[in-house]
């Protein structure tokens, strides 16, 4: 174990003492507690969020193929490249909070290739 140290309000920290004094645990036991249910909290959250990410991708592109099909343009260069740039603006923000270097190519691809595979496996299960 290691000892790690942050202060609290503390009207918090009576109540810390309270809630890990009603589970029976200590406070050390508590914010472990805590912290495993914050870390799958955030887990869900980011999943949802890529799902939800995906799912709008998909929609484009579903529409992008029917209008294609019916012989119309679905938006001009222009809008194109507003919404890549912003889709880049997207990725960029994304990839920094999760830690990943943007201007590594190398990471980069080496990511897409394990989301890839990773996605591929899944739709074999």
């Amino acid at each position: 174990m290691k000892n790690v140290g942050f202060s609290v309000p503390p009207p918090m920290a009576d109540e810390i003492e309270q809630m890990a004094k009603k589970e029976h645990r200590t406070k050390s036991e508590f914010f472990r507690r805590v912290f495993t249910l914050y870390r799958t909290h955030r887990e869900r959250i980011e999943q949802a969020e890529e799902e939800q990410f995906e799912r709008m991708v998909d929609g484009v592109i579903a529409e992008a193929l029917k209008a294609q099909e019916e012989g119309r343009v679905l938006m001009n260069e222009q809008e194109v490249e507003k919404v890549d740039e912003e889709l880049m603006r997207y990725g960029a923000q994304q990839g920094r909070r999760s830690g990943i270097d943007v201007d590594d190519d190398e990471e980069i691809n080496r990511i897409i290739h394990n989301v890839r595979a990773r996605r591929r496996e899944k739709h074999r299960t």
